[in-house]
């Protein structure tokens, strides 16, 4: 888009229908423009690519935009793997010793009584309000993967504080669709919808103990993957 709109920039009377009628007055489409292009002469044009800067701008002409994309994907992939093993590697150089007991006996710390079976429901409020500060879901999910890998939270304790996350990153959805002027009553069904899901999911698999089967799903395949690294490569391959 950007090539051809300094190609058509340069060259605005390279049709005879664009001199009869200024481009203030009249609207193009982008299917009367393609077809009249000359594509050889447009593609050969490295004025056209040289005037924008993007990341592969020297390889362009050898590289099509697939290949150029599936680059991009193997670099994000790689960094995000590096990325998640240094926080883990962090992570465990920290939470050592006393800091670690310290973060367990405040993470673990319920109600007393019989108040105690509404600790999870706190954690829940907890993890929608972390959510909603950082405005990511994955950066928070992300954050609590490495602590119960290294033992500083529980799988049972993280549960509720996952599911709260997903109904704080709800509120990104309702904000968007608040700052949405033209059609905001569809805007706010579709967020609302995404908060309803969300939540309908917690009445379904917390409020009954025995039907939190979420956790020892985990808790198996984080163990087939302990066992057999490959394991979690192909579990990613089949949920794609």
């Amino acid at each position: 888009m950007i090539r051809l709109s300094a190609y058509v920039g340069r060259n605005q009377t390279w049709h005879q229908d664009c001199t009869s009628t200024p481009w203030s007055n009249k609207t193009w489409s982008i299917q009367r423009l393609v077809p009249q292009v000359d594509c050889d002469a447009f593609h050969g044009t490295r004025s056209e690519v040289d005037c924008c800067e993007f990341l592969f701008k020297g390889i362009y002409y050898t590289l099509n935009d697939k290949a150029i994309g599936a680059i991009m994907l193997v670099i994000s992939l790689t960094i995000l793997s590096l990325c998640l093993v240094a926080i883990v590697k962090l992570l465990h150089s920290l939470l050592q010793g006393p800091i670690a007991l310290i973060i367990k006996k405040f993470i673990y710390a319920d109600f007393p009584g019989p108040l105690g079976y509404l600790t999870g429901y706190l954690a829940i409020i907890i993890g929608a309000g972390l959510n909603i500060i950082v405005q990511s879901s994955s950066i928070f999910t992300s954050t609590l993967t490495p602590l119960v890998g290294i033992g500083v939270i529980e799988l049972d304790r993280m549960y509720p504080l996952t599911l709260g996350s997903n109904i704080g990153t709800t509120t990104t959805a309702i904000l968007s669709a608040l700052a949405n002027t033209d059609g905001l009553r569809n805007a706010l069904q579709a967020a609302f919808c995404h908060l309803f899901f969300n939540i309908t999911g917690i009445l379904l698999f917390y409020p009954i103990p025995y039907l939190r089967f979420p956790i020892p799903l985990a808790k198996f395949l984080g163990n087939c993957t302990a066992d057999y690294r490959w394991f979690a490569i192909v579990y990613m391959l089949l949920l794609c």
